[in-house]
């Protein structure tokens, strides 16, 4: 009994290590107001971040409609990373700082070139997350949108089609 105790107790502990790690102060939903030092002003981020360690990112990008990304994210340390649901990783991982008071959030990449984003914790507006499309893959013209890719954050050049979101 003792052994199959014992067992049990470490299986459970093997699997618990595959969790991914959630801070629980990084948690919610978050507004980008500003990036590189400039209010943002023609275009709008949203992100939810989940305790169950996913997220959902809601943009209007050249576009009159809110896209959403969705996939899993982690921190480690003062570092935030994610993967999108189709298994690509973000552009870049993200030194992370959160205000005294919890209500903003600094991300700073990781990858050259160095951009740093502020986001301001809010409640998304049911609109938008009503209303966004899902997923966006392509570079043409989809669902009449405008052909070209939406902002993201780092390394356009070089990125898996998944990774034409902010992060």
């Amino acid at each position: 009994r003792i052994l199959m105790g014992l067992l049990i107790v470490l299986g459970v502990s093997a699997s618990c290590s595959k969790d991914k790690k959630v801070d629980s102060k990084v948690d919610g939903e978050w507004e980008l107001e500003i990036r590189n030092s400039e209010a943002v002003s023609d275009f709008s981020v949203y992100i939810n971040f989940r305790k169950d360690a996913t997220f959902t990112i809601y943009q209007q990008i050249e576009a009159s409609y809110y896209q959403s990304f969705n996939g899993t994210w982690e921190v480690e340390g003062k570092t935030l990373s994610g993967l999108y649901n189709d298994g690509a990783a973000w552009g870049s991982d993200y030194l992370f700082e959160l205000s005294s008071d919890g209500k903003t959030m600094t991300l700073k990449t990781i990858a050259e070139p160095t951009e740093i984003s502020v986001y301001r914790r809010c409640t998304i507006p049911e609109e938008v997350i009503n209303s966004s499309h899902p997923e966006v893959k392509s570079y043409g013209e989809q669902d009449g949108a405008p052909s070209g890719t939406p902002f993201q954050l780092s390394h356009p050049q070089r990125a898996p089609e998944s990774e034409r979101s902010l992060l």
